[in-house]
């Protein structure tokens, strides 16, 4: 079964906002739940946040998903895959803190 995710990742109209709205908040609320469900500190966060996936039902829902600052990432490596099916795994070289991203294809 093809993702909301992969559709509209692989969307035609890259500058159609208003045709891809529908599938936008459709690939977050299954972004959301993936991470939820397979990142424990992630799915507590929210849990703790009084947020489901499921609260995300439109474009305007998206502003209401509890915010995590980006000096977390930096301190802590937080993934909702396991270890062994890293794929990617990329640090940024700026003069502060080190932030890092990994990647499973």
């Amino acid at each position: 079964m093809v993702t909301a995710r992969e559709k509209l990742f692989s969307y035609k109209k890259i500058y159609d906002q208003n045709g891809s709205q529908e599938l936008f908040v459709e690939a977050m609320r299954e972004s959301i739940e993936h991470h939820s469900d397979n990142c424990k500190f992630y799915g507590k966060f929210l849990r703790e946040n009084g947020f489901k996936a499921s609260d995300i039902k439109t474009l305007d829902d998206c502003a209401k998903i509890p915010p995590i600052s980006a000096q977390f990432f930096k301190r802590h490596e937080v993934l909702s895959i396991k270890k062994d099916e890293v794929e990617i795994h990329a640090t940024s070289s700026g003069t502060q803190e080190t932030s890092m991203i990994t990647v499973n294809i």
